[in-house]
């Protein structure tokens, strides 16, 4: 079977390990080999599949159909809900939870998750956000983003002794990504920088000389999630910030689906969120949930491979293999053991990963059509003035050609068209058309071939 082109772009995320050839378990330069008891690499994703997240896909989990019932009896795309579900769930998973680092010890990862809603202005994203809430309940603060100072004062303030913590969980909600372009283009703005920080776990906030707005939340010790509408033809600003970083932290999820259906089911109830069973002692450390060997697997060879001579991986994917262990990391929070990802959470975060990955490649294609469109109205433009400044100067040549004839036949009388064109010399090419300008005006009359003055 032939892969047609949104096959290829959905299959992209998947793509990245078969595009970089590299055996899993071979021993390595330092004479350690991968444990021999770890499973293989999934097959080739070349393969054609069934589209992700259509028909059964979810019918796998209880969840899974629960969201997308909500969905069509809200009249919102699924996908979309899914992804506004999936960031509350995250914002409302304790922040001492973590993930374990790619390596092996004590290293951990932030569970903290970004979602772009895509979709043109009307397009579902408001009502999703709006759906999301009522089908997740979670005493999480919805915050809006004002500065890249403002990020570290969502958590806290500083007080004489120290930091005083307001909060430890937050959803930051960016309603179109031109108010973050907007915040971004201020002078000496930091709010994409601290963004970044805050998806990785890092410490947020910036040393300042005045301590009272000092504000520095420590790393790890916090939960910032983020969700933001984005309209496909305005995404270049985005997009374009690939070597920062910014664009590769989100999943990207379409807000319109034609497949909700015209008559809306019944609503279902809401979800509600498992709790974690994990002992006493791990909540006086760093609760990390375990991870498969097939992920863990897979990570390590996308990190081996990155750490290769000649490794040049797509820039917009340099996050992916992260950015999926965070979504299998939720899907198993709203619908299994939230202690643990199992293999079942790693594929089915694959096939959310394959959306993202066509969802964002839809940004990129809706971005060169509008620029192309620009381009050509700007190129419309240009010819139009450029039209007008002609006729701006074939109208003075005219205009100057007229003033001769008539100063020509006043001198010398009647003149045939002949004498007339010789008159005018290099403007010659112009004589007709002064010659009925001046008729229309009854400047002049023509008896027997002769212009005379009227």
């Amino acid at each position: 079977m032939r892969l047609t082109d949104a096959q290829k772009h959905a299959r992209a995320a998947a793509a990245i390990l078969a595009a970089h050839p590299f055996t899993p378990l071979a021993p390595s330069g330092n004479g350690h080999g991968a444990p021999q008891d770890i499973p293989p690499l999934p097959p080739d994703p070349g393969t054609p599949a069934p589209g992700p997240l259509t028909g059964a896909w979810w019918d796998q989990r209880p969840a899974l159909a629960t969201i997308r019932d909500f969905a069509y009896a809200r009249m919102v795309s699924p996908a979309a809900l899914l992804g506004a579900v999936i960031v509350r769930a995250v914002a409302a998973t304790p922040w001492r939870v973590v993930l374990p680092g790619p390596g092996q010890g004590s290293g951990i990862s932030s569970l903290n998750l970004f979602v772009a809603l895509v979709g043109p202005s009307g397009g579902g994203k408001s009502l999703a956000l709006d759906a999301a809430a009522d089908l997740l309940p979670a005493e999480v603060p919805t915050i809006q983003i004002g500065s890249g100072e403002g990020i570290s004062s969502i958590f806290g303030e500083s007080v004489q002794d120290g930091l005083k913590w307001t909060t430890r969980e937050a959803i930051a909600e960016i309603p179109e990504v031109d108010t973050l372009k907007a915040l971004a283009s201020r002078q000496g703005s930091t709010v994409v920088a601290e963004l970044r920080k805050g998806w990785t776990g890092e410490a947020l906030g910036q040393f300042n000389r005045d301590k009272t707005r000092r504000v520095i939340i420590p790393k790890h010790e916090y939960r910032l999630c983020v969700v933001m509408g984005v309209q496909p033809g305005k995404a270049d600003w985005l997009l374009s910030d690939a070597a920062g970083g910014t664009p590769q932290r989100f999943l990207y999820m379409p807000a319109q689906d034609a497949s909700i259906p015209f008559d809306p089911p019944p609503e279902p109830a809401p979800l509600k969120l498992p709790t974690p069973q994990w002992p006493e002692s791990h909540w006086r450390d760093r609760p990390r949930m375990e991870v498969c060997p097939e992920a863990r697997l897979e990570l390590r060879q996308l990190l081996h491979a990155k750490n290769q001579p000649g490794y040049s991986g797509p820039d917009l994917d340099s996050h992916a293999g992260l950015l999926h262990l965070k979504v299998a990391a939720a899907l198993a929070v709203i619908s299994g053991d939230p202690t643990v990802i199992t293999s079942d959470d790693w594929e089915l975060a694959r096939d959310v990963m394959c959306v993202s990955a066509a969802t964002r490649q839809s940004m990129i294609d809706a971005g060169r059509a509008s620029r192309a469109a620009t381009n050509r109205a700007r190129g419309d433009q240009e010819a139009e003035r450029a039209e007008l400044v002609q006729e701006r100067l074939d109208r003075r040549d005219i205009e100057r050609v007229c003033a001769g004839i008539l100063r020509k036949i006043g001198r010398d009388g009647p003149c045939s068209r002949r004498m007339l064109r010789q008159n005018a010399g290099r403007d010659g090419r112009c004589v007709d058309e002064a010659l009925a300008l001046l008729e229309d005006r009854g400047q002049v009359l023509v008896s027997d071939g002769l212009y005379k003055t009227a």
